[in-house]
């Protein structure tokens, strides 16, 4: 009887170490997923936030332009 539960236990034991294991994967890759996605938002705030100076740079770049050929034609008269 006690080699019946002996050999149980131990296959319990290892069952358990194993549902271990599969666990703290889990949670590692969890872990890894979590910090993925706040890469993933911190880095599509930051791309929004570039487009958005872009427009306001491209913008500037047309107004200066503009004022440019005003200039010269002040200049001129």
């Amino acid at each position: 009887m006690d080699k019946i539960l002996s050999e149980n236990m131990a296959i319990l034991n290892k069952t358990l170490a194993e549902v271990k294991a599969v666990k703290d994967k889990v949670a590692a890759l969890e872990a890894s997923a979590n910090s993925l996605l706040a890469e993933k938002d911190r880095l599509e705030k930051q791309m929004a936030r570039d487009t958005a100076r872009m427009g306001r740079a491209e913008k500037l770049v047309v107004l200066l332009a503009d004022e440019g050929i005003r200039w010269k034609d002040t200049v001129a008269t």
